[in-house]
């Protein structure tokens, strides 16, 4: 399986596609490999400009390099938008401008939002 995700990338990779779907993209790969095609989607989007959309369920892998995450309740069609915020001061100041008394910052995960999306979903 491992060997098919990587043939599969080296495929799409270099053919400068303005929109990646990817299912799984790092599906049966080991961690280093892991590391790389995370990598080589990061560089794909900041020179060509690539938007890619991928699926999966290695949430620490979707934190690490996601700009956006959408959550989606199969059960019910329910969806959780979230912008990945890798540096919350802008939000604070922003929060700081307004008429907002107080902001109390949480760190979170997002392991931490799908658990808490999830509760009380049957299996």
């Amino acid at each position: 399986m491992g060997m098919r995700s990587r043939l599969a990338l080296l495929l799409v990779l270099p053919r400068r596609a303005e929109l990646l779907l990817l299912d799984e993209p790092t599906e049966g790969l080991d961690p280093s490999m892991v590391e790389v095609t995370l990598q080589a989607l990061v560089s794909l989007v900041a020179e060509e400009g690539t938007t890619v959309f991928f699926s999966s369920h290695q949430l620490a892998s979707v934190e690490q390099i996601a700009d956006h995450v959408c959550i989606i309740d199969q059960r019910d069609g329910r969806t959780l938008s979230l912008p990945a915020i890798p540096n919350v001061d802008e939000i604070v100041a922003r929060a700081g401008a307004s008429s907002v008394r107080s902001v109390d910052v949480q760190p979170v995960t997002l392991k931490d939002i799908f658990l808490e999306s999830s509760k009380g979903a049957p299996s």
